[in-house]
């Protein structure tokens, strides 16, 4: 695409976007150049990651998105989220599956 964001992105964005109106409205535009030919987009509960690998998964404000954060988002060793957040674990517990482990919180 002449604007550098491939159109896999802004599909697989979209499509999880329209599954997800939790995300609310959206706060950026798709922003491309990230890690492994990666790309998110801004909502106000969170944002959409996507990559070829990985296509696009949620990362909703909070403890989880905070601890990936800490470190690095996918530059670091957790890399891009390959999941959404799933809860119901022991003490109203969540967690998130990510290309390098999980991140669990309470």
């Amino acid at each position: 695409a002449s604007s550098g964001i491939p159109p896999a992105a802004i599909r697989a964005i979209d499509a999880l976007r329209a599954s997800m109106p939790s995300l609310k409205a959206q706060t950026s535009e798709t922003v491309c150049g990230l890690r492994d030919g990666g790309c998110f987009r801004g909502y106000e509960t969170g944002i959409v990651m996507w990559s070829p690998s990985t296509g696009a998964q949620p990362s909703l404000i909070g403890p989880i998105r905070d601890a990936w954060a800490a470190g690095g988002y996918e530059n670091g060793q957790m890399g891009y989220p390959v999941s959404g957040v799933i809860c119901g674990l022991k003490n109203n517990g969540c967690f998130q599956n990510y290309q390098g482990g999980a991140i669990i919180a309470k």
